[in-house]
């Protein structure tokens, strides 16, 4: 009969899949802000752990209790591991955005020179080539036309379509920021009682498997944590020496874009095997607008920086922290 019963929900899942797919998202997207604080938590425990040990060590003499001992040095050390989290974050953004926004106002500045220096530089290619003067004009005739064509049968008609995006945009990020808090908010009840919730999941597990194979999934998952959470910190630390090297050697080779160019490559370089190619592309566009040579003296120095990261420095910081040997990293 179960089986019987498994085998229709696993039709059902197969001949609804976009009802059972639509389902699916809407609970993730309601469990969105405890996901964020789950993922938080897991961020910032080490930070809490930190502060917890050494805070002890300075009240153990001074509370009696040592109950309420642990219970201050717990909600001290959260909030402190919380406190660091949006530091960071607000140091981060306060770098990346003002260099954001000078570089726009820069490119904007930069491009009437560079209209004019292409155009000059297009006339004397061209030695003053009627036919290819000619020939040029009517191509750009016809692509005003065409322009003006799109904007009265495509744009405008469906600026309606545009304009519900753009508001929805909005909303969906107004969400995500409110999901964000309420995650952060949700990530120091986790802190605060996580062992009651390691606890409960212990129970869990034995009251469904046998104490032999319950055994095997907590140690497998102790296991897990102590691999996972020293790659992420050993991820971290490796992105932020990449991240100082950049700028050190960019300053060297006076690169514009200097402390942006750093920080996005050092905060894409977390993410394994594509954050390099995530980081390079964009900075390469930026420093392209103001000079193509050291956008190609950029691309190599990016390119010998991720192979230092990659062979030496990425292996020696994981095969640390992961407890797996360089090599095989």
């Amino acid at each position: 009969f179960v089986l019987f019963c498994c085998c229709t929900m696993f039709f059902f899942m197969i001949y609804r899949y976009n009802g059972v797919s639509k389902g699916w998202d809407t609970i993730m997207r309601v469990l969105q802000p405890i996901t964020f604080g789950l993922v938080i938590a897991y961020l910032i425990n080490p930070i809490m752990k930190f502060f917890e040990k050494h805070l002890l060590h300075f009240l153990e003499p001074r509370v009696q209790k040592e109950k309420k001992c642990r219970k201050i040095a717990r909600s001290i050390a959260t909030g402190g591991a919380v406190v660091v989290f949006v530091l960071i974050v607000i140091l981060l953004f306060a770098m990346m955005i003002p260099q954001l926004i000078s570089s726009i106002s820069g490119m904007v500045n930069s491009l009437p020179k560079q209209v004019d220096s292409f155009i000059d530089w297009f006339n004397g290619l061209t030695n003053s080539d009627n036919e290819i003067i000619q020939s040029l004009e009517t191509n750009m005739m016809d692509m005003v036309t065409y322009l003006e064509n799109w904007v009265k049968e495509s744009f405008l008609p469906n600026i309606q379509t545009y304009i519900t995006s753009i508001t929805s945009g909005v909303i969906n990020m107004v969400k995500v920021l409110m999901n964000a808090i309420i995650g952060l908010i949700v990530s120091v009840y986790v802190l605060m009682t996580k062992e009651k919730f390691i606890g409960q999941s212990k129970k869990i597990v034995y009251a469904i498997f046998k104490p032999m194979r319950g055994n095997v999934i907590i140690d497998t998952f102790r296991k897990s944590n102590e691999i996972f959470g020293g790659f992420i910190s050993g991820k971290l630390l490796d992105s932020a020496i990449i991240g100082v090297l950049c700028y050190i050697c960019l300053l060297i080779m006076k690169m514009p874009y200097t402390l942006l160019v750093s920080v996005f490559v050092g905060l894409t370089n977390i993410i394994p095997f594509f954050g390099p190619f995530i980081g390079a592309i964009p900075s390469a566009f930026l420093i392209l607008l103001v000079s193509p040579m050291k956008c190609l003296y950029f691309l190599l120095f990016v390119l010998v920086l991720q192979q230092f990261d990659g062979n030496i420095l990425g292996p020696k910081i994981l095969g640390e922290s992961t407890g797996l040997p360089s090599f095989w990293v």
